[in-house]
């Protein structure tokens, strides 16, 4: 196991503020680079990413650890979830979704009206999904009261219909 010895001295302070400073620097690289392909996903040339986003940011990131948040009080793998975060993090998802939503209406072709349909009925259960969240009071949320409890099988449905339309 290796240990960070602050040395002592000028130089020593110098050295660690540098090395600090190319740690965060790259760190900002990276996290600039990962923001802009996001950004470069989002178009028809890259229509494939759209099955990646309903999977994974949609549903394994949200809907789902939501899902489960109102049965256990936990995300989809057992682990402590604080529903405000989660929820934020969802807005902002959705935000790309609208995004989504304008590439898969331009798209022209029989080889893409599956998938149209079925993204649009996904976004709106998903539009539907976030309205309930966004209405919902967490901290008066029990474990027995039905009224919180989301219906994602719409949405899950129209998920794998959008997996399909891919494979």
């Amino acid at each position: 196991m290796k240990y960070i010895v602050f040395a002592q001295g000028e130089l020593g302070m110098k050295n660690l503020l540098r090395k600090i400073f190319v740690i965060v620097f790259i760190v900002s690289l990276i996290l600039l680079h990962t923001e802009s392909v996001e950004a470069a996903k989002i178009s028809k040339k890259n229509i494939e990413y759209l099955n990646s986003f309903v999977v994974g940011d949609m549903w394994n990131d949200c809907i789902c650890n939501f899902n489960w948040y109102y049965e256990y009080r936990t995300d989809s793998v057992g682990n402590e979830m604080n529903p405000e975060e989660t929820l934020a993090k969802f807005n902002k998802v959705m935000k790309k979704a609208k995004k989504w939503d304008k590439v898969v209406k331009s798209l022209k072709g029989k080889k893409y009206k599956k998938l149209k349909k079925h993204w649009k009925a996904a976004y709106s259960e998903a539009k539907k999904i976030q309205k309930k969240l966004n209405k919902a009071d967490f901290n008066a949320m029990r474990l027995s009261d039905k009224s919180y409890k989301l219906n994602c099988d719409k949405f899950e449905k129209y998920m794998y219909k959008i997996m399909e339309d891919f494979y």
